[in-house]
């Protein structure tokens, strides 16, 4: 009885676990616009950028073949200027933040 019980409690605080958890920001650059501001792809993640949140910009290398492994670098810092539509947003780099197309942005932890 006490096993059951002990189940079931674990079960219902998993799923609401699972329901407060909040989508967090990933996508990639896909243009660089001019020095400080590109356009990211932001993927399946529009619900969650707000203008103005901070996205934390990396630099991703995948070395190998079949079985790669990647590393992420922090390149620096970004902020959501502008939303375009549910895939592409605009954000201005901080000062001294070097990036390229293909950079990697998430949310600022």
């Amino acid at each position: 009885m006490v096993a059951a019980f002990t189940f079931v409690a674990m079960m219902v605080i998993s799923v609401s676990a699972f329901c407060s958890y909040k989508k967090a920001v990933h996508g990639d650059v896909t243009m660089k616009l001019d020095e400080s501001t590109a356009q990211v792809n932001l993927q399946d993640s529009r619900s969650a950028v707000k203008l103005g949140q901070r996205l934390t910009v990396f630099r991703e290398e995948c070395r190998g073949g079949r079985f790669s492994v990647c590393t992420k670098d922090r390149v620096g810092f970004a902020q959501v200027s502008k939303i375009h539509d549910k895939k592409y947003a605009e954000v201005t780099m901080d000062k001294n933040v070097y990036f390229d197309a293909g950079y990697v942005v998430e949310s600022e932890k």
